[in-house]
This record gives C-alpha cells, sequence and structure tokens, in this order.
C-alpha cells in the first residue's frame, strides 16, 4: 500500500539529504588541507601495536582447537615468529616514516596544523584558531575551516613515536629470542 503524501516527511527527507551533501563537502575541504602521510604513519604505528597481539590470538586460538595434538610446543614457536615478524614488518616502516618526519621538521621546517570547523571548535579554545580557507563567496559560514598548532610539537610526536616503536621492537625480539632460546 502506498504512503499518503506527507510534507513533513518531505522536509525530513530534504534536511537528511542538505546534512549529507554538508557533511560530504566538510569532508572534501578538510582533505584538502590535512596531508597524508601523517595520517599513513598514526594507521602503521597503531597496526604495529595492535596486530602482533592479534597474531599471537590467532596462533592460541589454533592450539586451542586442536587440543591433543601436543601443539603448546608449536604455539609459543609460532607465536614468537609471528609477533616478531609482524612488529618487523610494521615497526621497520614506522621507524622509517617517523625519521622521514623529524629529518623534513628539522631541515625543512615542516609543521603539522589541526583543522577544525566553527562548530567542532570548544569556546574557550576559539581564540587559539585562524581561518585556514577563506570561503568569502560561499552562502554558507560552516564551512570555515579554521587552524592551530598541535599541543605537541610535530618533531616531539614522531620522536616517542620512535620510541615507543623501538620498546615494542624491543619487546618483540625479546619475546622471539626467549621462545628461540628456550625451544
Amino acid at each position: 500500500m502506498l504512503k499518503p503524501f506527507s510534507r513533513e516527511s518531505e522536509i525530513r527527507k530534504k534536511e537528511k539529504l542538505q546534512e549529507k551533501n554538508q557533511r560530504k563537502r566538510r569532508k572534501i575541504i578538510r582533505a584538502s588541507f590535512e596531508p597524508l602521510l601523517p595520517g599513513l604513519i598514526r594507521m602503521v604505528y597503531w597496526g604495529m601495536i595492535v596486530l602482533p597481539f592479534c597474531s599471537v590470538a590467532v596462533e592460541l586460538i589454533a592450539c586451542l582447537e586442536h587440543k591433543n595434538d601436543g601443539t603448546w610446543e608449536l604455539f609459543w614457536k609460532n607465536s614468537g615468529y609471528s609477533y616478531f615478524f609482524c612488529w618487523l614488518f610494521l615497526g621497520v616502516v614506522t621507524a622509517a616514516l617517523c625519521v622521514i618526519q623529524i629529518v623534513r621538521t628539522e631541515k625543512f621546517g615542516y609543521s603539522e596544523k589541526v583543522y577544525r570547523f566553527a562548530d567542532e571548535i570548544p569556546y574557550a579554545e576559539f581564540s587559539l584558531y585562524q581561518k585556514a580557507n577563506n570561503p568569502e563567496g560561499e552562502e554558507d559560514d560552516d564551512l570555515a575551516l579554521y587552524e592551530r598548532e598541535p599541543e605537541m610539537p610535530t618533531k616531539n610526536r614522531y620522536r616517542n613515536m620512535l620510541i615507543w616503536t623501538a620498546i615494542f621492537g624491543a619487546a618483540a625480539g625479546l619475546y622471539y629470542g626467549l621462545i628461540l632460546f628456550l625451544m
């Protein structure tokens, strides 16, 4: 059965469509200002932290499925390999990208900025932001993007990531080394 025509439902549909278009435009504007490399580095960094533990969990599940096969020795051996090699692949990439960003910061004066729209900024912090884009011809002031320096300088952020990468690498190497020594 067909629904009767409702003015309110048409208005709601139009409002939802306008909100959806507004979100799309905001994503496009923000993407034109934010660089890709810092996002890639964060993605690889969190992958380096999470994926080795996931690989150990997968080895544990595989071991628990084969309870009577005496696979605990195999579990320790495989989990050591998978943990270390997951870190090795992602950790080396993270370290290399962090070193690149540190060199860019020190040699070329590169700095990252935090980008937000006006309604995303708390009122107390609004004085810290400057307008990044200039939507003078825009009829919608909601598309004005603001920028500011991050709380932690860019060089220190990547230095901390590099230190944590080394810590996780030392833990992975120690785990792998202990398993090789004990097996």
